[in-house]
């Protein structure tokens, strides 16, 4: 049986999980489940996934861009997105309200979370509902991998790669998590 973004938001997993566009379009199964984490993410998809992003990736994006980027993902018929909105962040583009208007006129479901909410919770309900645990598994993997590759490779996180990394591993096994050296004298 096919997982649909409806009994996403009625499995009361997530309560901070709201609904903003599509009412109508619920039914609309979950093939799998990824974060935006590069402008041209479409690249990567095979179809029918749910995409997370706090739209960060968009920055630099001008509206015309990322209208781009919209109708390529519209192409895969992507299941729906899920949003994290951070609301202190001002950038020159509005790019919240374009997707809601890009969705509600393609009936794309629009769910919101609180930025508090960590992706890899969504992430590992999602694919122990859509995948048998073995695929799941290997999935999950995958997902941490591509993840912890691209904060590795990213030029923007050398800063402090092992504070990032640590609170990525943080958020996706849901206890805090250190590094203790010994050694250190």
């Amino acid at each position: 049986m096919a997982y649909t973004v409806k009994q996403l938001l009625e499995s009361k997993q997530f309560p901070d999980m709201r609904l903003v566009i599509c009412k109508e379009n619920l039914n609309q199964e979950i093939k799998g489940i990824r974060i935006i984490e590069i402008e041209d993410m479409e690249r990567y998809l095979t179809g029918g996934e749910l995409l997370l992003t706090n739209m960060k990736v968009y920055f630099g994006e001008t509206e015309r861009e990322f209208r781009k980027h919209l109708n390529e993902l519209e192409k895969k018929q992507v299941s729906g997105f899920i949003i994290k909105q951070h609301p202190d962040m001002v950038q020159k583009v509005n790019y919240y309200d374009i997707l809601l208007k890009f969705c509600s006129e393609r009936n794309i479901p629009v769910i919101e979370i609180s930025e508090d909410e960590y992706y890899w919770g969504i992430i590992k309900y999602v694919i122990l509902q859509i995948y048998d645990e073995n695929i799941a598994r290997l999935i999950y993997f995958k997902l941490t991998h591509d993840n912890i590759s691209n904060m590795l490779l990213d030029g923007e996180n050398f800063e402090d790669p092992t504070k990032n990394i640590l609170f990525l591993l943080s958020s996706m096994i849901g206890n805090p998590v250190a590094l203790y050296y010994s050694n250190y004298k």
